[in-house]
């Protein structure tokens, strides 16, 4: 692929790998060929803290549901890498409507507790990579099945799009 992107006259292309359940080791993208990783959260998150308390309406749910107010408030999501490393963040993960009751994630976060996590990782990203490089990558497709999105619900309304606002607004400001 770099060797045709120069033949056609291409300055070359940047390869990043998603740094998903089959990349959680000790190697790094450049083994692989890529020139840099990026999160792909919620992978990597097995090793956070879970909540022990929850009610649900059903009683067959065996699925984990993480403490996001623990992991955002001790800012457990941070890590170093020896190799280019590029963030993301979510605004909410819920995938019981894929896995039922069996091997489910909840991630549930408010509006405002997103909005800290991404300036948070705004101002990482500005901190460890120069201006051209400076991309943060939010993990919202509006996929629905797995409570992924940053379109207006019935819960939250605009409340999300507007944190992200908020948060580039904060950031342009700062």
């Amino acid at each position: 692929m770099r060797h045709r992107a120069h033949e056609s006259g291409l300055n070359g292309i940047y390869f990043m790998v998603a740094l998903t359940h089959n990349f959680e080791s000790t190697e790094t993208p450049s083994e692989w060929g890529f020139d840099a990783g990026v999160e792909f959260p919620p992978h990597g998150f097995a090793r956070f803290p879970k909540k022990q308390r929850f009610e649900f309406l059903d009683e067959h749910f065996t699925g984990t549901i993480f403490d996001m107010e623990e992991i955002i408030g001790k800012r457990l999501y941070m890590r170093t890498a020896d190799f280019p490393l590029f963030r993301t963040v979510f605004p909410s993960w819920d995938n019981t409507a894929r896995k039922a009751y069996s091997n489910a994630a909840v991630l549930q976060l408010s509006p405002d507790l997103y909005k800290a996590w991404l300036v948070d990782m705004l101002k990482w990203t500005q901190a460890h990579h120069p201006p051209q490089e400076s991309v943060l990558f939010i993990n919202a497709w509006n996929e629905w099945a797995e409570g992924a999105h940053l379109e207006p619900d019935q819960r939250y309304g605009y409340a999300f799009l507007q944190a992200t606002r908020d948060a580039l607004e904060h950031m342009s400001s700062s």
